[in-house]
């Protein structure tokens, strides 16, 4: 969807030149059709500042670009990964004490699930560590990018014109940012699966205090859920609903400022 929406607007302004100079009328066409501040804007469409301002644009989608495909998909195969282990984290608890009778063979099942999910909380803290910047810009920058493309095509449509770019490019803001807080959404509750199956799995019928040592800390462990963070906020739904609250707040400041 990504290059498929950046493309859109390069080929756009090489087919709209394209055109324009076969009919004998060349004009430039900006990648992107916005406005300028007023010192730009008197000389934007003279060559030297037209190329400039042409070559900016296509850096900047080609970054766009090469950051969606080579990285986005990252975060949503890592917890799904993790989801995965979990639900067979949430199986095994829930058969030890059902199906063990033996208090040595409790215990050595108690601490392989209890390992693994040690080894998830690692994994975890590690996708967090590498990408809770990525997400904190991306949610910073939502908050803005979405209000105003919003707010250029509700212009287009004032004029009875339909911004096919800023719509994409509308849409893909808000999807962009939707993606890694469902993936997390859907982490945070398969960690909570686990800690009802943990505690409902019928440990307090056995009086062995080595594995009730064990259920007890892994108890400990799981009062701090799973989920992908960003430096200050968790993702999940509600971080998102709040996010396209501000952004709503802030299209509509704009209106009010240009009404």
């Amino acid at each position: 969807m990504v290059p498929l929406i950046g493309m859109t607007f390069f080929l756009n302004a090489v087919i709209a030149m394209g055109i324009s100079y076969w009919k004998n009328e060349f004009q430039f066409v900006p990648i992107f059709d916005m406005r300028f501040p007023s010192l730009i804007e008197a000389y934007k469409n003279t060559p030297v500042i037209y190329f400039i301002l042409f070559v900016l644009c296509l850096i900047f989608l080609s970054f766009a670009i090469m950051a969606y495909v080579g990285f986005d998909p990252l975060v949503p195969i890592f917890t799904l990964h993790i989801c995965g282990q979990l639900d067979i984290l949430s199986y095994r608890i829930s058969k030890v004490f059902k199906e063990c009778t033996e208090e040595q063979q409790i215990n050595k099942k108690l601490k392989e699930i209890n390992k693994k999910l040690q080894e998830l909380y690692l994994f975890t803290f590690d996708i967090n560590s590498i990408f809770k910047y990525w997400f904190e810009y991306n949610l910073k920058t939502a908050t803005f990018l979405i209000p105003l493309s919003l707010f250029q095509v509700a212009n287009d449509l004032k004029k009875k014109q339909l911004n096919l770019q800023f719509l994409s490019f509308f849409m893909s803001a808000c999807v962009y940012f939707f993606i890694p807080c469902y993936y997390s959404n859907i982490l945070l509750e398969r960690s909570e699966h686990l800690r009802q199956a943990i505690y409902s799995s019928d440990w307090e019928k056995y009086p062995h205090t080595q594995a009730r040592k064990t259920i007890t800390f892994m108890l400990v462990r799981k009062s701090v859920p799973l989920v992908l963070t960003t430096i200050f906020y968790p993702l999940c739904l509600d971080t998102y609903a709040e996010m396209c609250r501000q952004s709503y707040t802030i299209f509509n400041l704009m209106n009010a400022a240009c009404t």
